[in-house]
């Protein structure tokens, strides 16, 4: 009401639509950070099991970014460029700034984008892509040349977003394909696999908002006739001709023993990706995943008596034996105790 007393009508504004000519659209040049597999200024995802180095290959593909190495699949180099890495499982001083070290990244060019500060005290709190999507837009702006977003994984930074929810995970994802689009920026997020037994896509754990949003889908699986060989196949590539995989393996650093980092093969490797997730998704290979993540927790804290183990697993549900193969795996190293006599188990850098 205005104050002479006269009522004021509000014009009310509906919503019109965005129609634009294509003879106005001004076409631009689709690039790649890296050629068939990872397109710039759009969402791409790497899927797999757990055990199968997927965060070391995201810290192999920012060191080449920083680095501007040539990639094992075809005479491209990487865009140089700045990396902005999201982790949310690995601590960035003891595990991740060590394995960039040793993958050959240029650290000038590596940035952490892990939590938010909320107070001049400096307090802070953990970053969240439904709240925090302009805080990710804001930092990518401020880093010269920045390439390369890394989200690992993407269920650690959803917020309150539920993984299941189609609506809200698409929602989620259109604004980070967004901020992708208008930075030029690639994004490169990190999932895992359900235990379904459908198609490779299927068995992307969460919405299917998780497949349907990237262009492209990377997914890792296990050679079956060779333990120590993983190969990366497109199980989806909405923006180039059909590529095939491409494998690696998990070595120790020539600088340091301890760390672990991704070799590639040369060239393409032929694979019906089906066949691959379903020899890894077999039943021995899962649970024998499955403990020896159980048994990296359990001795995360300093070795432990055999027998204690030995009823631990069995209350967790896992058979000893599958047990007694992840030990192999992880070369994790029995110790007598001369003074008790007993056996403990310790993790392979905590004797």
């Amino acid at each position: 009401m205005a104050s002479n007393g006269e009522t004021v009508q509000i014009p009310i504004r509906r919503p019109r639509a965005d129609l634009t000519c294509f003879a106005d659209i001004q076409e631009s040049r689709l690039e790649w950070l890296w050629p068939g597999r990872i397109p710039l200024g759009k969402l791409s995802v790497i899927a797999g099991d757990p055990g199968l180095g997927k965060s070391l290959v995201t810290i192999a593909i920012a060191a080449a970014v920083t680095s501007e190495a040539k990639w094992p699949d075809c005479h491209e180099y990487a865009p140089h460029g700045s990396v902005i890495l999201l982790s949310g499982e690995d601590d960035n001083s003891d595990t991740v700034k060590p394995r960039l070290r040793a993958a050959g990244a240029d650290m000038d060019n590596v940035h952490s984008l892990s939590s938010v500060i909320i107070n001049d005290d400096g307090s802070r709190r953990g970053l969240a892509l439904d709240r925090d999507a302009d805080l990710l837009r804001e930092a990518i702006r401020r880093i010269p040349g920045c390439r390369l977003v890394v989200i690992d994984p993407i269920s650690a930074f959803l917020g309150s977003v539920d993984s299941h929810k189609n609506a809200d995970v698409r929602g989620l994802l259109s604004v980070l394909a967004e901020i992708a689009q208008e930075s030029r920026v690639a994004f490169l997020y990190v999932s895992h696999l359900n235990k379904g037994t459908g198609g490779p896509m299927a068995r992307i754990t969460g919405s299917g908002a998780f497949v349907a949003a990237p262009r492209s889908a990377m997914m890792v699986g296990r050679d079956p006739d060779d333990a120590d060989r993983r190969i990366i196949f497109m199980a989806k590539c909405n923006l180039s001709k059909e590529i095939e995989g491409v494998a690696y393996r998990v070595r120790e650093s020539r600088e340091d023993s301890k760390l672990p980092v991704v070799e590639w093969e040369q060239g393409f490797v032929d694979v019906d990706g089906e066949t691959l997730l379903r020899s890894e998704g077999s039943n021995n290979r899962r649970e024998r995943t499955e403990a020896a993540e159980w048994l990296v927790i359990e001795l995360s804290g300093g070795p432990q008596l055999t027998t204690d183990l030995q009823s631990k697993a069995k209350q967790a549900g896992h058979a000893w034996r599958t047990v007694r193969r992840a030990k192999d795996e992880l070369g994790v190293k029995p110790k007598h105790d001369g003074i008790s006599g007993k056996w403990r188990w310790v993790l392979p850098g905590n004797e």
